[in-house]
């Protein structure tokens, strides 16, 4: 069974597949069309070279109070391809007064710590569809890369960002990419909740309707 889809074995069959069946209308995003075609084409080599290779480092940003709470059966399906990319959108955060730009506003403050999750994982436990649909829209700045469901992921160490705090595994524990946040939607595309800076945007307008 071939790793990669048909369209992801050139360049540019990369752009004409993206062009045909993803939602190309980026104004919002400031981008011009030849950024995009760009980030086809590098997704695109990515994916290719991703075919001799036995394993993927991958990374993985979480919430928990503590590494010990990292939870190894259900690690999540977003993963990026450097540690850099790799950043936490989600967990338990509350509503703090802050002041930005010297103007009083209410910020979305998380609980708990960041912590980096350093995997490891074969080609063929990609989903190279969603992977570069995620990349279309995310570029360089997450540089997706979207796990199947229920596929082995090889923890090699998880560092907490906050405090420093490292705990390596030698060897690697098994872990598994769990059911995920989002099953398989060929048709996703960002919603304004997931783009990025809509914690201030929404505490600006929950404070203008205070």
């Amino acid at each position: 069974m071939p790793l990669l889809p048909p369209f992801l074995r050139s360049d540019g069959a990369a752009w004409r597949w993206a062009q045909k069946n993803i939602d190309m209308d980026l104004s919002q995003w400031g981008l011009e069309m030849e950024d995009v075609e760009a980030r086809a084409r590098t997704y695109a080599a990515f994916a290719r070279s991703a075919e001799d290779k036995k394993g993927l480092d991958i990374y993985r940003a979480v919430r928990a109070r503590r590494i010990a709470d990292v939870h190894l059966r259900n690690l999540g399906k977003s993963w990026s391809r450097y540690a850099k990319a790799a950043a936490s959108y989600a967990g338990a955060s509350e509503w703090k007064p802050m002041v930005v730009g010297g103007r009083r506003t209410l910020q979305l403050v998380p609980l708990y710590n960041e912590l980096l999750i350093h995997g490891r994982v074969s080609p063929r436990a990609v989903d190279w569809e969603q992977s570069f649909r995620a990349f279309m829209f995310w570029g360089q700045a997450q540089w997706e890369v979207t796990l199947l469901p229920h596929v082995p992921v090889s923890v090699v160490s998880i560092r907490d960002r906050d405090t420093g705090a490292l705990k390596t595994f030698r060897p690697p524990v098994a872990g598994d990419s769990g059911f995920g946040e989002r099953g398989k939607e060929t048709g996703w595309r960002p919603t304004p909740s997931t783009l990025p800076g809509w914690e201030v945007r929404s505490a600006a307008r929950l404070k203008a309707r205070s």
